[in-house]
């Protein structure tokens, strides 16, 4: 646990300066920052190419005004391609809606992480994990030069193509969904 607290809180000292000044750094290889955007969350996934999938769930479980909002996020971006892979199917009695919002809770961090940050952090120690909004635990490590990500169910991403940065978060790509139902 004090391990756990020791990763989140290097991480959360990595970030203090981004959520204070913004980022404008640019990006060229995968998993950089683009330029930041003045605009919300919301709308920077609404004009990004290739992850419409993503942006028209975050509307159709009304999660999109969140991402429209003040407070600042980090979304672990399931790519359309990540879409069409997963099997997002509802259980007998689980309403579609409900079963989509609860699997893009587990892709959503508090706070604004840029692939940089994550890559900081993951210098110090190898690993690092943090909690998502869904309740559990992410744990981000190196996989040669590409940054993996893997839920507490042992489902994973690798972090591709370059991050969104919006006036209030940031959209980083993934190549699969960590959570399906």
């Amino acid at each position: 646990m004090n391990q756990i607290l020791r990763n989140l809180s290097a991480a959360l000292l990595l970030v203090a300066p981004l959520a204070a000044c913004g980022s404008d750094e640019a990006g060229g290889a995968a998993g950089g920052a683009a330029d930041a955007r003045n605009e919300s969350l919301a709308a920077a996934l609404a004009d990004a190419d290739g992850l419409s999938r993503l942006s028209g769930s975050l509307n159709e479980t009304a999660m999109a005004t969140i991402f429209d909002g003040t407070a600042s996020y980090t979304i672990l971006a399931p790519t359309d391609a990540a879409f069409d892979e997963a099997a997002l199917s509802p259980q007998e009695g689980e309403s579609a809606d409900a079963v989509l919002a609860a699997v893009l809770r587990e892709h959503v961090l508090p706070g604004a992480f840029t692939v940089p940050d994550i890559a900081r952090a993951l210098e110090n120690d190898g690993s690092v994990e943090m909690q998502n909004m869904g309740g559990t635990m992410l744990t981000f490590a190196r996989e040669g030069d590409a940054i993996r990500v893997t839920d507490e169910d042992g489902g994973t991403a690798l972090i591709t193509g370059d991050a969104i940065v919006a006036s209030n978060g940031v959209a980083i790509p993934v190549d699969a969904m960590l959570k399906t139902p």
